[in-house]
C-alpha cells in the first residue's frame, strides 16, 4: 500500500482527535453563584434597575470570558439588608460577620453550599469618590453603591482575581477607564464597560482552580 494512501490520511488525521465519547465525559465548569444583598434603604424601583443595567452588565462579560453561567441569588431577608456600611473599614470581616450572623441555620443543613459562590452587598450611596467598589481579590465578599456603572463588575472582578494594576484606560476619541480602574484617578475620563485582557486572563486563570 502507498504510504500516501487515503487509508494513511485518514489514520494521520484521526490521531489525537477527540472522539464523542471523549468529548461527553469532560465535566461541566462548575457555575457562578452570586448572592446579592440590597441594603433596606434601597427602593425596589433602584434594586431593579441595578439587576438589569449593572448587574446584567458584570454577568455578560464574566459568562463570556470564563465560559461559565453565572447564577444571580437576590437575598431580600430584612435582617441581611441591614448592614452597617459606613462604619467598618475591614469590608470583609464586617461583611463576613453580618453573614454569618443572620444567615438562615436551617439553610445550610438543607443544600450543600456552592464551592464558586461570591456575595455583593449594594449600598444606597457612593462608598468613596476614589473607588467604584471595595473587595479584596480572591475573597467573597464585596460591596459596591446601586449607581455606580462599573461597581458590580469592579467588585465581581475583584472576587473573582482581577486586579486594578492591570486595568487599562482606552481611547475612542475620548480617554476611558476600563472595569477595574478607580474612579478618582481622573474626573474627566469616561467608562469603557470592559475588563483588560490582562484581568480577563487574571479571571481565567483563578477559576481554573475549580475545575
Amino acid at each position: 500500500m502507498s504510504a500516501n494512501s487515503i487509508f494513511d490520511f485518514y489514520r494521520i488525521t484521526s490521531q489525537g482527535t477527540p472522539t464523542i465519547t471523549e468529548k461527553s465525559e469532560r465535566p461541566p465548569k462548575q457555575p457562578i453563584h452570586v448572592n446579592v444583598v440590597f441594603h433596606k434603604d434601597l427602593g425596589y424601583v433602584a434594586e431593579q434597575e441595578f439587576e438589569q443595567t449593572h448587574l446584567a452588565l458584570a454577568k455578560k462579560h464574566i459568562q463570556k470570558i470564563s465560559g461559565r453561567e453565572v447564577v444571580i441569588n437576590v437575598i431580600r431577608d430584612p435582617k441581611m439588608r441591614d448592614f452597617n456600611y459606613k462604619s467598618d473599614n475591614d469590608v470583609e470581616r464586617g461583611l463576613r460577620e453580618h453573614w454569618n450572623r443572620n444567615e438562615n441555620p436551617g439553610h445550610n443543613h438543607k443544600s450543600k453550599k456552592p464551592e464558586l459562590q461570591k456575595t455583593l452587598f449594594v449600598t444606597p450611596a457612593h462608598l468613596s469618590f476614589s473607588e467604584p467598589a471595595k473587595a479584596d481579590s480572591g475573597h467573597e465578599f464585596g460591596m459596591t453603591s446601586y449607581n455606580n456603572p462599573r461597581g458590580a463588575a469592579h467588585a465581581l472582578g475583584l472576587l473573582l482575581g482581577a486586579t486594578r494594576k492591570d486595568a487599562d484606560i482606552t481611547y475612542n476619541g475620548w480617554w476611558n477607564d476600563t472595569f477595574m480602574k478607580y474612579n478618582g484617578e481622573s474626573v474627566l475620563r469616561g467608562n469603557d464597560l470592559n475588563y483588560s485582557d490582562a484581568n480577563k486572563q487574571n479571571i481565567r486563570k483563578y477559576l481554573d482552580k475549580f475545575d
